[in-house]
């Protein structure tokens, strides 16, 4: 069953009514629940779409069916992102396209909560990781404030940190600290989460990512 939520540029579901008033704006396309396309508009103009496979969708097909579609302008850009069961993980692949050329590709991390973990950027030439494009997110608790932002350097070392935990800090005011400070900080951290001691995207078999909820 296909279902048309209309959305306002949050992204927040509005009647059909409000959605002719405005000019940024959206629909969302779903099937049995399931979202599988979002288009974005500015007035009449289409200017962006996201289409969403499963695990098993070829992103190529998906872009020339999208093309053939919306006979696609040479500006419009075109997101697919493909959702992957991993363990009790959930995976996003995003490919995008601008003016009809593979522009990025990334990688998102959900917890079996829904939360971000990981947000990764890859080489489109060659599919590698970009270290300094990683960022990993801890919680200590159930709801989705973060605890921990990490961010890391090109050579993969812990760049800048901040999040809920800092802010609690002596370095509240700045709002960050240095990576080389997390242990004088958070003693231990690094022992009981080595997830985030490097940018690899998926944790290994056994390794915990935040406390439990």
């Amino acid at each position: 069953m296909t279902s048309i939520i209309y959305c306002d540029n949050l992204g927040d579901p509005i009647s059909e009514e409000e959605f002719d008033l405005l000019n940024l704006r959206s629909i969302a396309y779903l099937e049995n629940g399931e979202k599988k396309k979002i288009e974005y508009y500015d007035g009449r103009k289409m200017f962006d779409v996201t289409y969403y496979l499963n695990n098993d969708g070829n992103i190529e097909d998906a872009y020339n069916n999208l093309k053939t579609e919306r006979n696609s302008h040479d500006k419009e850009s075109v997101t697919i992102i493909r959702k992957i069961k991993w363990q009790n993980y959930r995976v996003e692949e995003a490919t995008l396209f601008i003016n009809k050329e593979l522009s990025s590709l990334s990688k998102v991390l959900y917890d079996k909560a829904g939360r971000e973990i990981c947000e990764q950027a890859y080489d489109i030439n060659t599919g590698a990781p970009l270290p300094k494009s990683t960022e990993k997110y801890f919680y200590d608790k159930s709801d989705d404030e973060k605890s921990l932002w990490i961010s890391y350097e090109s050579n993969g070392d812990i760049g800048l940190i901040t999040g809920e935990w800092v802010e609690n800090t002596d370095r509240g005011w700045k709002g960050y600290m240095r990576g080389d400070m997390l242990e004088f900080y958070f003693p231990g951290f690094l022992k009981t989460y080595p997830y985030y001691r490097t940018t690899n995207f998926l944790p290994e078999t056994g390794q915990s990512i935040n406390v439990d909820i």
